[in-house]
């Protein structure tokens, strides 16, 4: 099926959803949810494709499994952190994220991802990626899946 440029700005719009926006605390070396004053800082556009490309890589395989929504959400790498490193286990990690990344369908391509092992830390990866949206914009980020 081939979807013209209507229908794919109409879907993009129909499923940039409005999400948490999500920032990187430097104190606690993780990402967090952003609040202003008592409420939870909410991302639109673009920056709610980032949001939601953090949430996914950072949420373990059934994590969520008790809302029917998302019972099936999550990443499985953390499934593999545990495991010695070695390239293997790091192709495996490779291979689940970008496998995250092109389930969301506001993704249309992912033009790099790279896993790469943070040699201080047995249980730690750090992912970078680069996605164009269905918009063509694009959206660089990167994760540290850690335990």
């Amino acid at each position: 099926m081939t979807i013209t440029n209507n229908e794919n700005e109409e879907n993009f719009e129909k499923s940039l959803n409005h999400d948490i926006n999500m920032v990187f605390d430097y104190d606690k070396n993780r990402w967090d949810w952003n609040i202003k004053g008592e409420n939870l800082d909410i991302a639109i556009g673009i920056k709610s494709l980032f949001a939601g490309c953090v949430s996914k890589l950072l949420t373990g395989y059934h994590e969520c499994k008790y809302n029917p929504t998302y019972n099936n959400y999550g990443n499985r790498t953390y499934e593999l952190i545990k495991q010695n490193k070695n390239n293997l286990t790091s192709k495996r990690i490779e291979e689940y994220s970008r496998r995250q990344l092109q389930e969301m369908n506001r993704v249309k391509t992912i033009n790099y991802l790279k896993v790469y092992e943070i040699s201080d830390d047995p249980y730690s990866y750090q992912v970078d990626y680069q996605i164009v949206a269905i918009n063509d914009e694009v959206v660089n980020g990167n994760v540290i899946l850690k335990t």
